[in-house]
Parts: structure tokens; sequence; C-alpha cells
């Protein structure tokens, strides 16, 4: 169903304009947007359909506005008012849709009627997704500077095209803050008013979108499997997510493996090129996004995590061991047993949390439990997380106490693959992208 938007001025003479417009449209509904002064005029142009354009259906469409209170009718002051004439156009828009006519399929012309009211409807028309703005101009005025009857020529200018705009800027802040959800729920009101095909590059940053949220969420299968999608879009941002893909895919792949298999390190390869150091950075540099995001609680629980995944593929690598279940015999042979007696579960099984991990490793004169071990600073910055409302107690993480943990976090992890530059490396292949406002549309 195709509808109509339109303002209608007090001008003399206005309502030819506004005939014709509606004329060449030829729209199955109408609503209008007057004043008191200017509604009479609305008779005017069903005259002017009837008697000069022989257009009886848009004329008795005209009526039909006027009987069911699909005409807005503001005051002369409420007319000068831009923010009054935008509100006014919004309500006929929804009332409008109350009646099942989508803004998508209305057409708002702003030719007649003050300024204020003119600047209220587009913006209007912009807001709600309207299929398109129409006015009558012409080169051929009078001496007020109307357009002469019968010289006037009826335009289009779409919309969307100024909604693209302003959609895309807040689509590309949204993305480059990382907040994917936010950026999705964009990209389907957009879709929900224009067809896509004309916005390609919205489209490609949906997909964009759904991926980097899915590995945000550690989610790694599911951004895999829109790699193959990313890639594609990757051409109209201008990216190249090449690192990025191949992270995800290693991380999906490496989930599917038995724990031992995921952690363990040989130790004739380069730790480097291990799944389990990659897993070690991605929980890392989830750390510093939440980090640069001000969620300190949040980024400490992943710096937390990264400290205790550590320790637990150092015991794998290294002795063979999962903290989940230490080897009793194991602890004989190292006259350990009656040492880590006291963390033995309900079902009989010696499992080690944080410290008493790296209490093992130190017990084993691995270097990597003095490293936390031997490092107060360290053990204090940890038990920040500890008090932390998101583990086990009611204070919120500030900023310095996060930057610290992060600092001691990352000597950690340089460590682990025994080289700064190395696990710098890494990072920068789990680092997420920001856009430009350049794109390649065609």
């Amino acid at each position: 169903m195709q509808a109509m938007l339109l303002s209608v001025g007090a001008g003399k003479g206005v309502e030819y304009a506004i005939a014709q417009t509606i004329d060449q449209n030829n729209p199955s509904v109408i609503a209008f947007i007057a004043t008191k002064q200017s509604y009479p005029i609305l008779d005017n142009v069903i005259q002017v359909l009837r008697d000069i354009y022989n257009n009886e259906s848009a004329a008795l469409i005209c009526e039909k506005a006027k009987e069911e209170g699909l005409c807005e009718c503001i005051s002369d002051s409420d007319a000068e008012d831009v923010t009054m004439c935008h509100q006014a156009a919004l309500r006929l828009i929804d009332t409008l849709r109350s009646r099942d006519v989508a803004p998508k399929s209305v057409t708002v012309d702003f030719t007649s009627g003050t300024k204020p009211m003119s600047a209220g409807l587009v913006l209007a028309a912009v807001q709600a997704g309207c299929k398109s703005l129409s006015y009558v101009g012409g080169s051929h005025r009078d001496e007020v500077g109307r357009v002469k009857r019968g010289a006037g020529v009826v335009k289009a200018v779409q919309p969307t095209s100024i909604l693209l705009e302003l959609v895309r800027d807040q689509l590309i802040k949204d993305f480059n803050s990382w907040q994917f959800g936010a950026c999705r729920n964009n990209v389907e009101w957009v879709k929900s008013r224009m067809d896509l095909s004309l916005a390609p590059d919205v489209e490609a940053l949906g997909t964009l979108a759904d991926f980097y949220e899915a590995w945000d969420r550690f989610d790694h299968a599911r951004a895999d499997g829109l790699s193959k999608q990313v890639k594609e879009a990757e051409k109209v941002w201008h990216l190249d997510t090449k690192y990025n893909r191949s992270v995800v895919h290693r991380l999906a792949e490496a989930k599917q493996k038995p724990t031992e298999e995921l952690l363990r390190i040989p130790k004739d390869e380069q730790p480097s090129d291990q799944d389990a150091v990659l897993l070690v950075a991605d929980i890392y540099a989830n750390a510093l996004r939440r980090l640069q995001e001000g969620r300190y609680d949040d980024a400490v629980a992943r710096l937390y995590r990264v400290t205790e995944l550590v320790a637990q593929i150092v015991l794998l690598s290294e002795f063979g061991q999962f903290t989940s279940c230490v080897d009793k015999e194991f602890l004989k042979e190292h006259d350990l047993l009656d040492t880590y007696a006291a963390s033995t579960n309900r079902k009989g099984e010696i499992q080690l949390g944080l410290y008493r991990a790296y209490q093992l490793l130190k017990d084993l004169n691995n270097e990597f439990g003095g490293l936390y071990l031997d490092d107060a600073e360290f053990q204090k910055h940890i038990a920040v997380r500890n008090d932390s409302i998101l583990a086990h107690g009611f204070t919120t993480v500030g900023k310095e106490a996060c930057e610290k943990l992060s600092s001691d976090v990352r000597e950690l992890c340089c460590k682990l693959v025994a080289s700064e530059k190395r696990f710098n490396n890494l990072l920068a292949q789990c680092k997420f992208p920001s856009l430009s406002s350049r794109t390649d549309t065609t």
C-alpha cells in the first residue's frame, strides 16, 4: 500500500502544488499536517484534484483523510517550532503504522507549509525510514518565490541515503568500541527500514559484528563458522582479517581436542606455536579489551584465569600432571603427598587451585613457581580478584589495581613463550580491528 504524508501551508495557490504531487504519486492513503489557518486549504486541494486533474479517486482519499483523523492540525505557533512539527509528523507516521501502512511505503512531501514544518517532516521521514521525500520545484516563480501554477515539477529524494550516513557513523562507533550487540541491533533497525541491497556495507558490518561478538564470548566454533562470510565482508570495509580468522579456526579445532592434547607443550617445539599458548594470548587480549572499556572486575577475572592457565600448562607439559587430579604416586615419588593431602576433594582426588598449583611447581624446583610465589606484589595484585564482587568479595576493582595485575600477568605470559616479542606477536593476531568510514559499496 502506497501512502503520502504532506504538509499544508496557507499561502495563496498552494493547493495546486499539493494536488499535483498527489496526482503524480497516486497514493492509496493520504495524511496531512496542517495548521488551523491552513486546514481549509484541503478543500481547495480536493477541488483542484477534481476540476483540473480529473482525479476523483484522489479527491475521495483526501476527504477520507479528513473524516478519519489523518490530519494533524497544529497551532500556528507550533508551525514555527521545528520540534513540534517533527513530533506531529512522527505521530502521523505512527498513526499510519497502526493502520498497517509501513513507513517504507510512505512518500513525504514537504513542498508546502512553514520552513519549520518542512524541516520537521524531513527529519521525521529520515528517522522513520520513509520511502521517499517529495517536493514540487521549478524555475518559474511568482513575485513571492512560489512556483507558478502549471510550472511545477515533482522531484523525489531518497531519505535512505541520509539515514544511512547517520546510522553508518553510529554502527562504526559501536563496532570500534566492541559493542557488537548494539551494532547488530542497529543493522537490524536499518534492515527494517530499507532494502540492504542498497547498503552492502551495512550488511557486511552485521557479519563482522557477529564474528567478533562470538569470538569475544569465546564462542570460537560459531565464529569459525562465520569465517567464509567474514572473508567477503572484509573486502567491503578494507580490512585484513586473515590472522583473526586463523586464530579463531585454530582455537575452534583445539577446543575439540582432549585437555591433555590441548594444554601440553612438547619440549621440542616452540611454545608460541602451540594452541595452549594461543589460548593464553586470546584470554589475555580479551582482558585488555575489558580493561580499556573500564570493566575492571571483568578484566581481573580473565587475568586470574590466565595466571591459573599458565600453571596448568607448565604442570602438564613438564610433569604430566593435571591440576584437577594430581597423581598421588607422582607426589609420593617426590615426597610431597603429605604436603598436598589437604587438597583432596570429595572424590578422593588431589585438586589444586591457583596458589597450590604454583606451590607445587616451586616444590618441584620449576622456575614458574618462584615467578609467582616469590613475587609479593604479584600475589597482592591477584588477591584483588578474590575480593572482587565477581569472585568472593564485595569490592569493586579499580583501574590502577587492574593495570598492575595486567603487567604482572604479561610478564608471566612472556616467560611462557620465552620471548616478549613472540607473545606480542600472538596478541597482535588476537587484536580486533577498527573501522574507518571509508567503504567500497560498489
